[in-house]
């Protein structure tokens, strides 16, 4: 998630990253995957999925395990 630099820390990507997650709660998801970069310039985005509750996963979909990504998953409900 990249922000402009005007909209730094006034919590833009909180919440788009909020209305994401609602929006995949009311679509019944059961869980929101993401790949993001793992320089420092990424460590911002990835404190704020961890506040979202985000934890590091293994590759998914096309993506291959590389020193340049990270992969986190949040699980949103169970398929009871």
């Amino acid at each position: 998630m990249r922000t402009d630099r005007k909209y730094l820390r006034k919590w833009v990507a909180a919440r788009v990253l909020k209305h994401i997650i609602l929006q995949a709660k009311a679509r019944q998801l059961q869980h929101l995957s993401l790949e993001t970069g793992s320089q420092t310039f990424f460590q911002p985005a990835i404190a704020l999925y961890q506040t979202y509750d985000f934890t590091f996963c293994d590759p998914f979909a096309h993506y291959k395990d590389g020193h340049n990504s990270k992969f986190m998953t949040l699980v949103l409900g169970s398929a009871d």
